[in-house]
């Protein structure tokens, strides 16, 4: 139900966007920096499993004012985390691995941003490029020796955000953004972040 309310949102913003008024947002150059927490849903190679793995978000974008408020965007993020496997939950001495996944995303897309009391901003984006993506794996059979598998996929992205304007060209707020792989049998793999943001009207 909360995919298809996000999906749904997500094809409402461009037009209440476009819908709006106010014309500042016109022809603006934007530098966004968000920073955060991310969860990922690693798939492990040999079971149908997927285990969730903490770390951290990093995303750089650059937003140009389209139309009314409605921006094109380009974005690059990085994501990465580490789990210390409890030996005390392993089968048999073999099956002890520590996880790690790092992961590079490179997209464009288009984000409809609505002002809210001339000092807040609700923001919802969607973006999709290329998404390379590395994780620990481990053989079949003992002895286990891990070892680092590496995938370029196609991607998907959604972000909401909301910033409140502290001077007439930078803004601080919250963000919630989800990045998932698309068009692959193997190694689906899906990142939830949220954090901070910053944003400089250049």
């Amino acid at each position: 139900m909360k995919r298809y309310l996000f999906l749904l949102m997500l094809a409402i913003m461009p037009a209440l966007a476009m819908a709006q008024s106010e014309k500042t947002n016109k022809g603006a150059h934007y530098l966004e920096v968000k920073t955060g927490l991310s969860i990922s849903d690693i798939p492990l190679i040999y079971t149908s499993d997927a285990l969730p793995v903490e770390g951290l978000s990093f995303d750089m974008r650059y937003a140009y004012g389209l139309i009314n408020n409605l921006d094109i965007i380009a974005a690059f993020s990085t994501y990465s985390g580490y789990e210390s496997f409890d030996e005390t939950m392993a089968i048999d001495k073999f099956s002890y691995i520590d996880r790690m996944y790092y992961c590079n995303a490179l997209q464009i897309g288009v984000r409809g941003k609505v002002k809210c009391f001339d000092f807040m901003n609700l923001k919802l984006s969607l973006t999709g490029g290329l998404m390379n993506h590395a994780q620990t794996c481990y053989g079949d059979y003992p002895p286990v020796q891990p070892y680092t598998v590496m995938y370029l996929r196609s991607c998907v992205g959604g972000m909401f955000e909301v910033d409140f304007d502290i001077s007439k060209r930078m803004s601080l707020g919250l963000f919630y953004g989800r990045t998932t792989t698309i068009l692959n049998k193997n190694a689906g793999v899906k990142f939830d972040n949220t954090g901070l943001s910053l944003s400089v009207r250049l």
